[in-house]
């Protein structure tokens, strides 16, 4: 990130206006006030002096800025003027609407309506004050409320729309009594400084630009966006709430504008008047296509933004501002386990390869050749769920989700929050059209698991020379905090690398609903369901992840297996498989009836915590199991969220023999009731289960 010099500051007059008013004592006829084209509609009678009056805005915008380029600017039927008039030393604070009656008016801007005013002319004279646009709850000339939106739109067919869009106009006359019958005018200025942000594709590469925010690089809160604005005084005091730290100015609609190198373009950020000391810093960033770029700016001198007037500074974004400097993640792993900062402020950046997609449809037993991703083949990613609090902590960057061919990489960010900085997603791939658009199933997908876990192990084995060091935590989980609802973590079927979420946290600590934990998936996971006849190959597991696959209908195995045909080895006890969903380092454990990695878990060490109202077992002082609950293998509904937990494993059952072990998977279960501690045992395949990974040395 490079610090720059503020140094090309260049004030150009914004706009001005013209008022003619035409002053005439006593009411006029209802004709010479009505409609033009039905003059004996009735009109509200006068209560005292009458302004005829011709509003004329000549110069909106300055010649000397950016040309209108043929767009006309036209004030609407129902626009109205506000004014204020005080006579003498008394202040009235009269809001009276100026109405102007003659449609959207001419190219010149010209238009004539009426006004009232509430008081007769008088020899002390009055002064009048006039707002753009009116508004029903202005009470007092001396603190009219006038907002400006934090976050602004450019439209790139007509840039200045917005200016018009969100201007406000004021002006102020004082009228003598000799005066009351005299043609008159009056300024009017606009209560805004406009800030042209200019950026340029300095970079050999060719990119859109999406936006820029301009924040106070210390947090300050620097910029006015609700004020109270005193028309006599010509000044402003911000509201109580009326000051952020932030401002932006974004392409409307989500659109980009491209950039080839060399090429530029002005986004023009509007802004109350504001002073700045120098030495204020100041961030630019700049949200493009293929990075979200930060210039810091030190102002060498202090700075004062005037009204009505324009100020440009010019940004180069250059081949190392668009460089990705993050980490890339390894290749070779289904479940990319991440720290997230631990500093505020800071953000991290990762590239994702995207290569096992074509190991599985290239070269297993399961593959087709049409999903292979070939080096001009389109794809495009998409967060499938995430489960985490404050869902905005984690996203793409502004290139990431989109690539072409089997190198290019997926690329996302994670922001530090205080609060609640844990917890998982699942992101996939899909071919793509010509336009980026997704075609058909996924093609892989990885999951995401946001965790403080530092390599924290348990040796619970028995019966090996080699330990199986477990982790002190469910995979998935938010935390090891024993007796919290965070530790849960996620649930697998047998043989399959996605994870399906358990219940959610009130439930589990004894209210609400039995309903599945809060994530940002489409639809319900209620629905995410399908049988085995549909569902029951290892290619639609994989294009559906967020599916459980049922026993129902299953006619090979109506009551165990989600797969049709039978396979042994999509986990393994002696090699990570493809389909293994432990991260980097660590796989899924064995868990024969002699060799476990829970094998020294007996009724003696295995508790019940809490005592009162258990939510799992542990074994003092630190082992922590809680209950997660299943996805039951028949119909996958959420049970034993309370009550039960069956944490998986890579082995096939010891009981029956051949096709018929294959259909079970040995788990380890226990419950919370007081007379059950927790055994070794064979389960339904089908059932989605609670897993803990062991250290794998060969991944390491």
């Amino acid at each position: 990130m490079k610090k720059e010099i503020f140094r090309l500051i260049v004030p150009i007059i914004l706009f001005g206006g013209l008022l003619l008013l035409s002053c005439e004592k006593g009411p006029q006829s209802i004709d010479e006030w009505g409609d033009p084209d039905n003059p004996n509609e009735q009109q509200p009678e006068p209560k005292g002096e009458s302004l005829k009056l011709t509003a004329s805005i000549l110069d909106y915008l300055s010649e000397a800025r950016l040309s209108l380029e043929g767009n006309r600017f036209s004030w609407g039927e129902e626009e109205q003027f506000g004014l204020f008039e005080r006579v003498g030393i008394r202040n009235t604070n009269t809001n009276i609407s100026f109405s102007l009656l003659s449609g959207e008016g001419s190219a010149s801007g010209e238009f004539e309506g009426f006004a009232t005013l509430e008081n007769p002319w008088s020899s002390q004279g009055r002064s009048l004050y006039f707002y753009y646009p009116y508004s029903t709850t202005a009470r007092d000339y001396e603190g009219v409320t006038i907002s400006l939106p934090q976050s602004q739109e450019q439209d790139p067919t007509s840039p200045l729309a917005h200016i018009a869009a969100h201007t406000s106009l004021v002006g102020k006359l004082e009228l003598s009594s000799s005066q009351s019958n005299s043609n008159l005018s009056i300024d009017l200025a606009s209560v805004f400084s406009i800030l042209d942000i200019e950026v340029e594709n300095g970079s050999e590469e060719p990119f859109a630009l999406e936006g820029v925010v301009l924040r106070s690089g210390s947090g300050e809160k620097l910029f006015p966006i609700r004020v109270a604005y005193n028309l006599d005084e010509g000044n402003f005091t911000p509201t109580s709430t009326g000051k952020v730290g932030h401002v932006a100015i974004a392409v409307k609609g989500g659109e980009r504008v491209e950039l080839a190198p060399g090429e530029s373009y002005t986004l023009s950020l509007m802004l109350f008047p504001v002073d700045l000391a120098a030495g204020t810093p100041l961030n630019f960033e700049i949200y493009t296509s293929v990075a979200t770029v930060v210039k810091e700016v030190e102002l060498e001198e202090a700075l004062h933004y005037e009204a009505n007037n324009i100020y440009l500074h010019s940004l180069k974004i250059e081949d190392e501002d668009i460089a990705f400097t993050g980490e890339v993640l390894p290749d070779d792993t289904n479940c990319h386990l991440i720290n997230p900062p631990t500093v505020e402020g800071r953000s991290y950046t990762y590239q994702m390869p995207i290569t096992r997609a074509n190991i599985f449809w290239g070269t297993t037993d399961y593959g087709d050749q049409s999903n292979v991703i070939g080096p001009d083949t389109k794809w495009v990613a998409n967060i499938i769920w995430k489960e985490m609090v404050i869902a905005d902590m984690f996203d793409f960057t502004p290139r990431g989700s989109t690539g072409i061919g089997p190198d290019a990489m997926v690329e996302f960010k994670v922001d530090y929050q205080a609060e609640y900085p844990y917890g998982n997603a699942l992101i996939g791939i899909r071919l793509a059209d010509e336009n980026f658009n997704p075609v058909g199933d996924y093609l892989w997908s990885w999951h995401i698991w946001l965790s403080d876990y530092a390599g924290q192990t348990h040796d619970l084995s028995v019966g090996s020379d080699t330990p199986q060091l477990i982790m002190d935590r469910n995979l998935g989980a938010r935390s090891n905090i024993i007796g919290d609802p965070s530790t849960m973590g996620l649930l697998y079927q047998w043989g399959r690398k996605d994870p399906f979420v358990s219940g959610n946290y009130e439930y589990w600590l004894g209210g609400g609903s039995n309903t599945f934990m809060a994530t940002t998936i489409e639809g319900t996971w209620t629905e995410k369901r399908a049988d085995a006849p549909e569902g029951g190959t290892v290619e639609w597991a994989v294009g559906h992840p967020t599916s459980h696959v049922s026993t129902a209908n299953n006619p090979n195995y109506s009551a165990t297996n989600w797969l049709l045909q039978s396979s042994g080895n999509l986990w393994d006890a002696n090699i990570k498989t493809i389909y293994d969903p432990c991260p980097k380092g660590y796989k899924l454990p064995s868990n024969g009836s002699a060799v476990s990695a829970f094998g020294a878990l007996n009724e003696d060490n295995l508790l019940l915590y809490p005592a009162e109202e258990p939510r799992g077992r542990m074994v003092e002082p630190d082992i922590w199991f809680p209950t997660t609950g299943y996805l039951a293998g028949s119909n996958g509904t959420l049970n034993g969220v309370r009550s039960n937990s069956y944490i998986t494993s890579v082995t096939r059952a010891t009981s029956g023999s051949g096709d018929t072990q294959s259909q079970y998977v040995r788990c380890f279960r226990f419950q919370t009731t007081a007379d059950f501690t927790g055994y070794y045992g064979d389960y339904q395949r089908a059932t989605a289960m609670a897993a803990r990974c062991i250290v794998w040395e060969a991944d390491r």
